[in-house]
């Protein structure tokens, strides 16, 4: 997933803007906020785009930055530190550390301060929500009935997490390890 350019909006609304100077107020601090808040824009982005199940996000994969400073301003990775602690605050070291660049603008739109796009890798959305009731594959032909009862369901020794955990009808807990028509669907009616 592409996600384009965001701004350094502010809680109150208001854009970071202005050159970064390393000069006290226009400092190596004050770019790196602004590159919070434009890191911040961009997961509220995720978050209405995915409604609100960040847990979809697989990785950051990249994050670009480009920071209006002086011609002698040497920085701009350390102004972009911002946006990387914000996705690694949020999501975690493993899904938030990501691959960076930065660069420096004399200009940017709006006089803006930083401007921070990424690449996002994103996990299929699941046919069903917690509580749903299926029914599950439980052997080579036969098939029993539970709720979803988590999401992504992992264990402490897996490299990566199945669809579902399904608490059957008969008190047993499996998980689905794929989220297809041969291993999990919806119960039929009668």
């Amino acid at each position: 997933w592409y996600v384009s350019g965001h701004l350094p909006f502010q809680p109150d609304g208001t854009l970071m803007t202005g050159r970064v100077t390393g000069e006290k107020g226009r400092d190596v601090e004050y770019g790196y906020q602004a590159a919070r808040h434009a890191a911040l824009n961009i997961i509220f982005t995720l978050s209405d785009q995915l409604n609100g199940n960040l847990d979809r996000i697989a990785k950051i994969q990249k994050v670009f930055g480009i920071v209006q400073s002086s011609d002698d301003f040497r920085e701009q990775h350390s102004v972009m530190g911002g946006a990387s602690d914000v996705f690694i605050e949020i999501s975690g070291k493993d899904v938030g550390y990501h691959a960076r660049s930065a660069i420096g603008t004399s200009t940017l739109p709006l006089d803006i301060t930083v401007e921070i796009e990424a690449i996002v890798k994103l996990l299929p959305a699941l046919r069903f929500k917690v509580g749903a009731k299926v029914q599950c594959k439980v052997g080579p032909e036969k098939w029993a009935e539970g709720t979803v009862a988590q999401l992504r369901y992992t264990e402490p020794d897996w490299e990566r997490s199945a669809p579902y955990q399904i608490h059957l009808d008969d008190g047993r807990y499996i998980f689905a390890p794929e989220d297809s028509e041969a291993v999990i669907r919806a119960i039929k009616p009668l």
